[in-house]
């Protein structure tokens, strides 16, 4: 179950803590033993990200903008590297 970027963190945190952690430390656990506070920190930077781009996207001027200067910034990597 992938978190909803429509809504803020407040009202996915409680099913996320209740559904999802515990199934991801079930299937990490043989060789991973990531904490609570790891996973939990993990899926709430991942939906703030996502959740900031379909705002982002929502605007199109703005998104617009942000694509510009994510396209700006690849080039300038690939010079540099």
């Amino acid at each position: 179950m992938a978190p909803d970027h429509t809504k803020v963190w407040g009202e996915i945190s409680e099913s996320i803590l209740q559904n999802v952690i515990p199934e991801l430390q079930r299937i990490l656990s043989p060789h991973f033993n990531p904490t609570l506070g790891d996973l939990t920190h993990i899926i709430h930077e991942l939906h703030r990200h996502r959740r900031d781009a379909w705002k982002l996207s929502r605007n199109e001027v703005k998104h617009k903008e942000r694509m510009k200067q994510q396209h700006a910034n690849q080039r300038i990597k690939q010079i540099i590297f």
